[in-house]
């Protein structure tokens, strides 16, 4: 469907012999001929609505397009040669003469097969002094009628049990009166009754569809057709309380066609078939079931076809242009006419992306382009049936090219709703408006040509929500113009929220992104709609996007389902049958194709211990996050790339996974959230990429910028803050052969595409640790090791007897600096970041209480956060203080992530009074049986009587080690390790370690050149 043309050579209006028309214009063209004056009536694209029934269509008024016409019309030898544009699936046309206007007189002249040029009989010409033509196509599919009916259970047909389902074989019959045709008949089942037909065999193809006629009186546990031939079946659900999770079967309608009426259901059966068992049948059978376990059903089946020949064609989109002046010396004026025509309708939407980053959607369009460049111009055309065609020219002043590049950007998940509007009080949007969400990243997401995200709730005021889903969200149509303020240019849509207010929301979110001039694509009132690329075009690089989903909903069976069908609006779903489809079809006409993914496992289950206890596995109640994509996820990401996808984005989990470099390609498993009113910790950290996108290197460059959504709104991470979440993804990436790295003391990392021979700099450092007897070992204190870079060995120096291990930091925000977050809950005057002292950096928590009193002051982190159980932790801390009471930092387990339940509260090592310099505690946790979730707590008691107590508290650290080692340690790289403990005999004092970081020079990479690319 669709292609790319090369320019089209401009034509010359003043050439007396050639003049010409489009396919939607109707006009009298006068030729100048030795002989005599003819006039000549051109209608191009009028449908043969069948073989023996010609009919006319209406055709649109091309108006400023006199000067580009599709139909070429010259003397030639004493009569006249006709010549047009062809178009794809036409068999044959045919040309049709009359001598009057109206065409009364209208008769065959010829039928011409594989040409698109015809030259009329001179005797002709000579014989008539006016002469009127109509060219018309005949259409190889696409006649409303032309289907094949494969069973209306009109005549006599045989039906048998299917195995070990029809529990009462006996509970069906062929109706007499109510079928689909009202003079009919139509079979009905309505006990717990499934059936097999045997029919002759039909061979389906790739653009197989077939329709079936059904309707449900009463609900059942699962009321379905199928078709099967000797090996294997599929089954498309249309109605039932229960859901069927077997790949066997398509659950795309069920839940969404009402009770009580006739519907048709359009069955895309050759691609179905194909994405689940690799070959194109040859269908043997017809399934049909009622399935009624537990309750009763009734439903009934009539009028099945194949109507592959019969549905909606395509419209083809084509466009020519011509510059039409210079305004100024460096502006050249194009002018734009779009030639296509739809075979079977009319067109109603047209879009045009000029390459230079603007778009319109004007019929005929005239744009101004800085002059002597080249840029890359796609038009998209639907119809009013959603079915879509694009074609891409490159329109040229001179032989001078753009650069052909642009720089892009991508993040997490969008959503303006929920607690933005209320958050136990008025939020964010109705107190400060929406632009104030996306204030702090505004800078960074300006300053790239395109800048991508994943909208996550619908933007209507429509009051009618999905009647079965548990989390149903929708913001209000203005929040939209946040979008644009912040510098967005592309909204995907496919995900498990756009939905959420049912076909009119999605349908008001899409026209008011539309009416913005953002893009956005990946959902539509059919699955046509919702598979249309979009185009973004500048500097003549033209970019192509694909949104996809497979969050449908049927695994909570939370019906209707979510995905777009043939007959059913939603979003584009994420599988086989549907990448295969649209990615092949649209590579051709970009030159770097982006898709968006919506897919993969949200945080993670509960443990069997939590489940045991009665808590919900749902969003408000997870233990740890999934940090690895699942492997058939990745599996189909990949399969997308070797379809020709250049960069694959994934969102849905709310928490970051690692990145992946496939064949030189970079795949986002989980960018995680970037505006989310999430309140679990885990979702709070997110990264935004930034990436170049040429011609010759499609997507390259990528670099990592660290984000943190600090009480809803998201902002660049700072100093260490950064360095532990970019550490962080290099750890996740890592696993799947992907090396995302960034130099020592920077914020930003670049993932390297092809890490294979690159130099690896660093340094040693060697150290001493004193040491202390604890529980018949002498253990140091956790030791943060020096310098920067990712730890490449750690190694005793001492006695055999010594063990090591690493660890990694886990508690990010317990230096207490100012990086972007703040997560301390810092709810009164006796509490306060101050900047006064500090053990490290500039600031510390400051705790004071009056004396003579009995009350104390603490502060905690603002959430509970997930850990892992199953390793070892410490948690460490320094404390100082001045006329301080039972001064302390404590550690408490709670089994939930909110609510009264704690578990257990540890001291750590010590609590202390009086003055004290900064001191530093440290223990080993004991993790109680139902302690998930930890928060942290610093306190200070009122001194019993004098002076105020005053403590502070700095450099809190929760370590995650790895196991205990006696052997030197050399951790893959890179690595999210920071640092090390020793383990001696008893009575050992003091133990020297050496380790070594290093890490690649990425500076080069990071530091963008005079025209803001990177290298």
């Amino acid at each position: 469907m669709a292609r790319t043309l090369e320019v089209i050579p401009r034509m010359n209006p003043s050439d007396p012999l050639q003049f010409y028309a489009t396919g939607y214009c109707a006009r009298s063209m006068m030729i100048k001929s030795t002989r005599r004056l003819i006039w000549i009536l051109v209608l191009l694209c009028m449908m043969i609505v069948s073989m023996s029934n010609a009919g006319r269509r209406n055709t649109l008024p091309l108006d400023g397009c006199d000067s580009l016409l599709a139909l070429t019309i010259q003397p030639e030898n004493g009569t006249i040669r006709l010549s047009w544009y062809n178009y794809p699936q036409v068999s044959s046309w045919i040309i049709y003469r009359a001598t009057l206007f109206s065409m009364a007189d209208i008769q065959i002249a010829a039928v011409v097969d594989d040409t698109n040029t015809w030259l009329e009989s001179p005797d002709y010409i000579a014989a008539h002094p006016k002469a009127f033509y109509q060219v018309a196509a005949v259409w190889e599919k696409g006649t409303p009628g032309n289907f094949l009916i494969i069973e209306d259970f009109e005549r006599p047909f045989a039906v048998e049990s299917y195995t070990e389902q029809d529990i009462t074989p006996e509970q069906w019959q062929v109706y007499p009166d109510g079928a689909y045709n009202p003079y009919g008949l139509c079979l009905e089942l309505y006990g717990n009754t499934w059936k097999r037909e045997r029919i002759d065999s039909i061979r389906i193809s790739a653009e197989s569809i077939w329709r079936v006629a059904a309707k449900c009186n009463v609900r059942g546990e699962c009321q379905a057709f199928g078709i099967a031939d000797s090996a294997n079946e599929l089954w498309y659900a249309l109605w039932g309380t229960e859901i069927r999770r077997s790949g066997a079967w398509c659950t795309t309608y069920q839940g969404w066609f009402p009770l009580n009426q006739w519907i048709e259901a359009d069955l895309p059966v050759g691609q179905d078939w194909m994405a689940r068992f690799g070959y194109y049948p040859a269908i043997t059978d017809l399934l049909f079931a009622n399935d009624n376990d537990a309750s009763t059903g009734i439903v009934r089946f009539d009028d099945i076809r194949d109507v592959t020949q019969a549905v909606s064609l395509p419209p083809n989109a084509r466009f020519q242009w011509r510059i039409t002046g210079y305004p100024t010396p460096d502006t050249m004026q194009v002018t734009f006419c779009s030639m296509g025509c739809d075979p079977d309708g009319s067109l109603y939407r047209t879009f045009w992306s000029f390459g230079d980053g603007s778009a319109s959607n004007a019929l005929h369009p005239v744009h101004r382009y800085h002059a002597g460049q080249a840029f890359r111009v796609t038009l998209t055309a639907s119809d009013s049936m959603g079915r879509t065609d694009w074609i891409t020219q490159q329109v040229a002043d001179t032989v001078a090219v753009a650069g052909r590049r642009m720089t892009a950007l991508f993040t997490g998940d969008v959503m303006l709703a929920r607690r933005y509007e209320w958050d136990n009080g008025p939020g964010i949007i109705p107190v400060n408006g929406a632009n104030a969400i996306f204030q702090k990243m505004r800078p960074l997401i300006m300053s790239v040509d395109f800048a991508m995200c994943n909208l996550e709730c619908p933007l209507t005021l429509s009051t009618e929500h999905h009647p079965t889903k548990l989390y149903y969200f929708k913001g209000r149509p203005e929040y939209a113009a946040a979008l644009t303020y912040a510098g967005f240019d592309f909204c995907a849509l496919a995900n498990n929220h756009n939905f959420d207010y049912l076909s009119q929301g999605m349908v008001d979110t899409k026209n008011t992104l539309d009416t913005l001039g953002l893009l956005s694509t990946g959902a539509g009132e059919n699955v046509d709609l919702a598979c249309q690329p979009v185009f973004f075009s500048k500097n003549g690089l033209n970019v192509g996007i694909l949104s996809f989903c497979n969050r449908d909903g049927s695994w909570d069976n939370e019906q209707p389902f979510l995905a777009a069908g043939p007959s059913k609006p939603g979003f584009a779903m994420w599988d086989r049958a549907h990448i295969e489809r649209t990615i092949p079809a649209v590579r051709p006409s970009v030159d770097v194709l982006i898709i968006q993914v919506h897919s993969g496992e949200e945080y993670a289950v509960l443990p069997p211990a939590l489940a045991s206890l009665g808590f919900r596995s749902q969003d408000e109640q997870v233990q740890l996050p999934v940090l690895l994509p699942d492997t058939s996820d990745r599996a189909l990401r990949r399969y997308a790339m070797d379809l020709g996808a250049d960069l694959i984005i994934n969102h849905h989990p709310h928490v970051i996974q690692g990145l992946e470099v496939y064949h030189g390609k970079l795949i986002a498993q989980s960018m995680g959230n970037f505006a989310f009113d999430q309140q679990l910790t885990e979702t709070f950290h997110s990264m935004v990429i930034t990436f170049d996108l040429s011609v010759d290197e499609r997507a390259g460059d990528f670099l990592v910028h660290p984000i943190y959504i600090d009480r809803y709104i998201p902002g660049v991470a700072r100093g260490e803050l950064a360095g532990a979440i970019l550490d962080y993804i290099s750890d996740l990436s890592r696993p799947m052969n992907t090396c995302v790295v960034r130099n020592p003391g920077t914020e930003i990392a670049a993932v390297l595409l092809d890490s294979v021979g690159l130099f690896r700099t660093g340094t040693d450092y060697v150290d001493t640790l004193l040491l202390q007897d604890r529980n018949g070992f002498a253990f140091s204190a956790p030791f943060r090791m020096r310098g920067g870079g990712y730890v490449a060995r750690v190694h005793a120096e001492t006695a055999d007897s010594i063990a090591l291990r690493i660890g990694k930091n886990i508690l990010w925000h317990g230096n207490i600096e100012n990086e972007g977050a703040t997560p301390w809950d810092l709810n009164s005057n006796y509490e306060r970041y101050d900047t006064t002292t500090a053990f490290r950096g500039q600031r510390s928590i400051g705790l004071n209480r009056a004396g003579g009193g009995t009350n104390s002051v603490s502060t905690t982190y603002q959430y509970r956060s997930p850990y892992d159980r199953n390793a070892q932790h410490t948690m460490m801390g320094w404390i100082r203080g001045n006329n301080a009471r039972e001064a302390q930092v404590q550690f408490e387990f709670y089994s939930g992530r909110t609510g009264n339940n704690l578990q257990a509260q540890q001291t750590i090592q010590n609590s202390f009074n009086g003055v004290f310099p900064w001191t530093q505690v440290w223990d080993s946790l004991a993790v109680p049986e139902y302690g998930y979730f930890y928060n942290v707590r610093v306190v200070l008691q009122a001194p019993a009587g004098g002076d105020e107590g005053r403590a502070w508290f700095d450099d809190l650290a929760l370590i995650q080690w790895q196991n205990w080692d006696s052997q030197p340690l050399s951790p893959a790289f890179p690595n999210d390790l920071n640092y090390i403990q020793v383990r001696a005999p008893a009575g050992t004092r003091t133990a020297i370690v050496s380790y070594r970081r290093e890490w690649i020079d990425v500076s080069d990479r990071i530091e963008p050149d005079d025209e803001g690319h990177h290298h």
